[in-house]
């Protein structure tokens, strides 16, 4: 490629949302090829919207976050692109929840929260919860949810398909704490004990199933 041909390869070449639309020196000339040429790009990046969007990074049970209101049962809040936001309330409910691009919703790694949904939840950028140990639970539940509403839709987001959708280039970053998931009493177990001991315990709550396997003694 000579300089002449770099320049008319340059001056010819439109830069696309996500993609580069090319078109010849001598079809650039006329205007509604050139036109054309920009039409059959690749589409823009889907921009989702709520009743209240972020206006920062931080928590989200800070109102400064939402530009002065933190979302309630009614609203469905909306991560703006390069806003990262920490779910930090024990219990919250949504209408839904949208994700954009470039933005994050990543629970607080030391808190047990839940966040519930009516509606859908729409990740189009990165949602992650990752509990610092075993003693810490991240929850998201869909609630009031009409299954006679539900038609089936493929890979496109609809509201009578309600759940966690995370499209195009979105991440679902989940991973549960480190928990001891195999270990042996001390001693016999008795039929009908309602106690025994175990060697190792690390990271088991209250609540927890334990199951125990026969031996070979």
């Amino acid at each position: 490629m000579n300089n002449s041909t770099r320049r008319k390869f340059l001056r010819n070449s439109s830069i696309a949302a996500t993609g580069l639309v090319l078109a010849t020196p001598s079809g650039a000339k006329i205007t509604n090829n050139r036109r054309k040429a920009i039409a059959c790009a690749p589409g823009s990046i889907t921009q989702l919207f709520g009743t209240v969007a972020s206006v920062k990074s931080g928590n989200w049970s800070d109102a400064s976050t939402w530009g002065g209101k933190v979302p309630g049962a009614g609203d469905t809040p909306s991560i703006s692109s390069g806003h990262t936001v920490t779910y930090d309330v024990t219990t919250s409910t949504v209408s839904g929840l949208n994700i954009n691009s470039g933005g994050v919703l990543q629970f607080d790694s030391n808190k047990s929260v839940a966040l519930l949904s009516s509606a859908n939840i729409v990740n189009y950028g990165k949602l992650v919860l990752k509990p610092s140990s075993a003693r810490v639970e991240h929850f998201i539940q869909f609630i009031n949810i009409n299954e006679n509403r539900f038609i089936g839709s493929g890979h496109d987001v609809i509201d009578g398909d309600v759940g966690l959708w995370t499209m195009g280039a979105g991440q679902l970053d989940i991973s549960g704490a480190r928990k001891k998931c195999w270990t042996r009493t001390t001693g016999s177990v008795t039929r009908g004990a309602t106690s025994f001991t175990v060697q190792d315990a690390t990271a088991w709550n209250v609540g927890d199933t334990i199951f125990i396997v026969p031996t070979d003694t």
